[in-house]
């Protein structure tokens, strides 16, 4: 038995269309125009492989009474918690498409967070509803031995800590023509700094674009906030660095290092293109 649909209501239908065709890769294959309190709302429905089950499905109640002046569609904040705590997540067919579904998101212009959690890995970016989205695959089948693990680990009143999960953040592409977005206000950079607080031991494996960008920018090297961010150590991907994170205050310094290390270098590369 699997799922044959998941509906949630969004904001923009026409947004949601594009991201969830173009970037996602789903087919739209149906839409209904519903009667709902003396309006019309329209429900769209989008096949993410399979032809009869497995869809995920939209709202559009901008012409529904009571509606039109909007209403709350991210599922995660809107209720009071983490942006990744409620999710949506799709399989991948394999690493090597997972890649590729990493690289799409990317181009399309998104930050992307890739974990990998020994059993399964996954890459995150977010929705035109700033809803977390995710695709992907499990890297070890499931035993016996797992499964009554997991029964104890359901009903213990101090479960031990999983093991640390390896993350890496993707910054979105530049060359899609798009404004690249501040790296402060993606869902993206709020997952990646509450999995380091949560997995405090974790390796954390940062790309080495921005770095790379820092250094050929004399109004960003020239800033404090480069000097600390190669404090920090990071480096290129064949030399990651590895360390555990002292403290949550730690990782609450290094993301807001990152962040306006990056608004430095929109800002200069917003005055270079003047």
């Amino acid at each position: 038995m699997g799922i044959s649909h998941i509906a949630l209501a969004v904001k923009d239908l026409g947004a949601t269309h594009r991201f969830y065709t173009d970037v996602m890769g789903f087919d739209l294959v149906k839409v209904e125009i519903a009667d709902m309190r003396g309006g019309k709302a329209r429900h769209a429905f989008y096949s993410t492989g399979s032809s009869e089950d497995q869809m995920i499905a939209f709202w559009d109640l901008r012409d529904v009474p009571g509606f039109g002046e909007g209403y709350k569609t991210d599922i995660s904040r809107d209720l009071g918690l983490d942006p990744f705590t409620n999710h949506l997540a799709f399989q991948a067919d394999s690493l090597d498409d997972l890649a590729t579904k990493r690289d799409r998101l990317k181009d399309a212009g998104l930050h992307v967070v890739e974990i990998d959690h020994g059993w399964i890995q996954s890459v995150y970016a977010e929705d035109p509803d700033g809803n977390v989205v995710e695709f992907a695959i499990v890297t070890e089948g499931f035993t016996e031995a797992d499964a009554a693990e997991a029964l104890e680990l359901l009903t213990a009143d101090d479960p031990p800590m999983s093991p640390p999960p390896t993350i890496t953040f993707h910054p979105a592409a530049e060359s899609t023509g798009k404004p690249r977005p501040p790296l402060g206000s993606t869902n993206s950079v709020v997952l990646l700094r509450r999995c380091l607080v949560r997995h405090q031991r974790c390796r954390l494996e940062v790309d080495h674009e921005l770095v790379e960008h820092l250094g050929e920018h004399d109004h960003v090297r020239s800033a404090p906030t480069c000097e600390h961010l190669r404090q920090m150590r990071f480096a290129k991907r064949d030399n990651p660095f590895a360390r555990p994170a002292a403290s949550v205050r730690e990782m609450d310094d290094h993301s807001g290092v990152m962040m306006r290390a990056r608004a430095s270098l929109d800002e200069s590369l917003a005055l270079e293109a003047a």
